[in-house]
């Protein structure tokens, strides 16, 4: 499939050296080279990730240590053995607090950098595109179809020679594939750093449309979702599913969830915007404390020398 959709022309020597090269570029490299997505949405902060937890902590500190440890000692890193080793350690570790006051502090820092990224229209709730695959990852996954059952630490050191012996032009098909996966992220990374009437105009694939082409046609400020125009129309009833999400108005969750090609998520913010908005919680009604006279058997035991006291006249 790989190789029906690669396009004519060749990539050049610059694009070459960036898709077909397995080797990490120099630090230097990678502070001159900025991708295009990261241009186009340097006005928007970034999704913030989810922080470390203790173990977390715990688990990069050690593995730093193991992994030099056997470095020095001119033996094998092995990653299986090494992660099995952290996890029983950390079971027996008594003293964890140094690990959880980080965790504490990543957590803070991850809830104000949450309040940042929302305050600008996004919503942690948002979906996100899938990353790219280079041309070697492509070459990966077409070879391992073709022998499933193959182990995959194996296979990777088997595919990468095979990748290294390959020729330029047999390259040409992946690196093609890998552009074109590349520039349609940078696609939808730009179409998501918008909102509001900055959205208007702007085309995308609609994942809930059978991948029709569509375009943000309107914005309706005061109840904030967007219309949706098709090239060609609209889908047709032929298609239940697809003809009931293309109609109405969508909110801005919807709209990302389509872009970004996550069909169940589309489904469940579209079924949400149908329900509207939860009501308020009930509160519970508290009566307002009257002033009634108090119980008269209370009223008779605080003063015991009153007739209809309990036991009154009673010898003693």
């Amino acid at each position: 499939r790989v190789e029906e959709k690669a396009a004519t022309e060749p990539l050049t020597e610059v694009e070459e050296r960036q898709e077909g090269s397995t080797t990490k570029p120099s630090a230097a490299k990678k502070k001159k080279r900025k991708s295009s997505s990261a241009r186009a949405t340097s006005g928007a902060p970034k999704r913030p990730k989810r922080p470390k937890t203790a173990y977390h902590f715990f688990y990069d500190e050690r593995r730093a240590e193991l992994v030099a440890e056997a470095e020095g000692a001119g033996a094998e890193v092995d990653n299986n053995g090494i992660s099995a080793r952290i996890g029983e350690e950390w079971k027996t570790l008594t003293e964890k607090t140094k690990y959880e006051a980080l965790a504490e502090e990543a957590k803070a820092e991850y809830e104000k950098a949450v309040e940042a990224y929302e305050a600008t229209g996004q919503s942690m709730e948002d979906c996100q595109p899938k990353k790219p695959l280079s041309a070697y990852m492509l070459f990966f996954q077409a070879k391992h179809a073709e022998a499933p059952e193959a182990s995959v630490t194996a296979f990777a050191k088997e595919t990468g020679v095979q990748w290294k012996n390959l020729s330029d032009d047999e390259k040409q098909p992946f690196l093609q594939a890998a552009k074109r996966q590349r520039e349609f992220y940078e696609t939808q990374m730009s179409f998501l750093a918008r909102t509001k009437d900055a959205l208007v105009g702007a085309a995308f694939v609609d994942s809930c449309a059978s991948g029709r082409n569509a375009t943000v046609s309107g914005y309706d400020a005061e109840n904030d979702v967007y219309t949706i125009a098709y090239d060609g129309g609209a889908p047709t009833d032929d298609d239940d599913d697809e003809a009931a999400l293309a109609e109405g108005a969508v909110s801005l969750s919807e709209l990302r969830a389509r872009v970004c090609g996550d069909d169940k998520a589309a489904k469940k913010f579209h079924d949400l915007a149908k329900k509207g908005p939860k009501p308020p919680p009930k509160q519970k009604h508290q009566k307002a404390p009257a002033d009634k006279p108090r119980h008269k058997i209370l009223d008779a035991l605080d003063e015991p020398d009153r007739p209809d006291a309990p036991g009154a006249g009673a010898e003693p």
